[in-house]
């Protein structure tokens, strides 16, 4: 279960190295991309968050800082992305990416 560690969006966010396993069947080349964050409803019933569909200000968007930024074809979308969340491309990520 993720705890906020933020009271509020504007605070330093507090990170913790964390490592995510996925297995699944692609094909070569095929890329894979994670969203998610905290769910809504729950944030709100459960935890008394406020949701607002904006990642950079959205208590349910987890802060995430990318540590590998050495492989040319996925840096571009790493690059401005701060928070893992159901929203989508931030407005500092990845302006001109290749999909």
């Amino acid at each position: 279960r993720y705890e906020n560690p933020t009271p509020a969006p504007t605070a330093e966010p507090i990170y913790a190295r964390t490592i995510v396993f996925i297995q699944g069947t692609t094909e070569f080349g095929q890329d894979m991309f994670i969203r998610g964050g905290i769910d809504h409803e729950y944030a709100q019933s459960e935890l008394g968050l406020f949701c607002n569909g904006v990642a950079s200000s959205s208590q349910c968007a987890i802060p995430i800082k990318h540590r590998l930024l050495q492989n040319a074809y996925t840096r571009e979308w790493k690059q401005g992305d701060k928070y893992l969340d159901w929203y989508g491309p931030e407005v500092s990520q990845c302006s001109g990416c290749s999909v």
